[in-house]
């Protein structure tokens, strides 16, 4: 059971792995019952993970597909399926891809994202961070296409006070 918002929500998970694979099962409750099935493994050094999930009344699919690999120290990832950006929002099929490319104290992300049932619905983001032991300055700025186009310029600023 996990408890959310002052009430416990029914959960059940198994997982069980086989050599260089592994596959996990779910059960829960947040607002409607979801079932889940996914796996990973490793093939020629290229992560290939999917997962699938039924969520009942009404009754409908998501699944995702994706690759993940390594560039020297980076590492990139793609992804596709039929999702929504969110748990729980309406689904639609996708296309996604991202590059971490860190350097010694910082890291670059490149993300894009595109709705392959509506083309105008696109994601596009690059994030520069810069990380201290007890600091974290990040800057970033993304495109979105959609029914309301939106350009955002973002920076933040996290400390991690060491309180003993």
């Amino acid at each position: 059971m996990l408890e959310e918002a002052g009430r416990w929500l029914p959960v059940l998970s198994l997982r069980q792995e086989f050599g260089d694979f592994e596959l996990e099962a779910h059960a829960l409750y947040p607002a409607r019952w979801v079932l889940g099935l996914g796996g990973s493994g490793t093939v020629a050094e290229v992560v290939i993970y999917g997962e699938g999930w039924l969520l009942l009344e009404p009754l409908e699919a998501r699944y995702a597909l994706g690759l993940s690999g390594s560039l020297g120290e980076g590492v990139w990832t793609l992804e596709g399926g039929y999702a929504g950006l969110l748990p729980l929002q309406p689904a639609g099929y996708f296309l996604a891809g991202q590059v971490l490319l860190p350097q010694e104290e910082a890291s670059w992300v490149l993300q894009a994202h595109l709705r392959l049932d509506d083309p105008a619905r696109w994601l596009l983001s690059m994030r520069y961070t810069l990380g201290q032991p007890d600091l974290e300055l990040s800057t970033g700025l993304s495109a979105q296409g959609g029914p309301t186009p939106t350009l955002s310029l973002s920076l933040w600023l996290r400390a991690f006070p060491q309180l003993w």
